[in-house]
């Protein structure tokens, strides 16, 4: 009964394991994305609770939404996710679905207070077009892209309609998580091509 106990332990830990990190994660790699998730979180509700009080609502949506963006901003650059997101079978539309999906920023428009439709549509419209720009990018140019894209989608965010202080975090971290985190692969850069042979040099006869 003990070894079915833990055997069923080991089970759930493997299926939350691959759900929020990926299949066959290390402990290592667990300690950092469980650890990202749960500081962010903390930091988030701690700066919601400064703001809002013991509102119900607006702390179950800011902690679950941290606590997925903190994590995946981790999650995403361990080697087990990029097994998973950039193995065989996967292509652009599997990316583009999955930036899609964050819908975050609405869903903070809807809920809590401060947050506009207009800045949730602006940064979900400027992720979209930044992993766009990734995605069409050639390979060798795409980890440039995705710096530059986040960086100035960010800026953007920032002077045409701030976020308000307690959400400050979610910008960053959201491009953080879906731009380079997501959309880059390690080793998808090809490398450098050897430099062209020069002229021979003619070879000396003897006199």
């Amino acid at each position: 009964m003990a070894g079915s106990s833990a055997g069923t332990g080991r089970g759930w830990r493997a299926r939350v394991d691959g759900f929020l990190v990926g299949p066959g994660a290390t402990r290592g790699e667990r300690a950092v994305c469980f650890a990202t998730a749960v500081v962010g979180t903390a930091l988030a509700l701690a700066a919601g609770h400064s703001a809002w009080g013991a509102a119900v609502v607006p702390l179950i949506v800011v902690g679950a939404a941290a606590f997925d963006l903190f994590g995946g901003a981790a999650a995403n650059t361990t080697d087990v996710a990029r097994r998973q997101w950039h193995g065989p079978g996967r292509t652009a539309w599997h990316h583009a679905g999955f930036v899609a999906a964050h819908v975050h920023p609405f869903v903070f428009a809807w809920l809590l207070p401060g947050f506009g439709w207009d800045t949730a549509a602006l940064l979900y419209g400027l992720v979209l077009a930044s992993a766009a720009a990734v995605l069409l990018s050639p390979p060798r140019l795409r980890r440039p892209v995705a710096f530059a894209t986040a960086a100035l989608a960010l800026t953007a965010v920032t002077f045409v309609a701030p976020v308000p202080a307690p959400l400050a975090w979610i910008a960053p971290v959201m491009l953080l998580k879906l731009v380079p985190g997501h959309l880059l692969a390690d080793g998808a850069t090809p490398p450098l091509a050897p430099p062209a042979p020069g002229p021979v040099p003619p070879t000396a006869h003897p006199a």
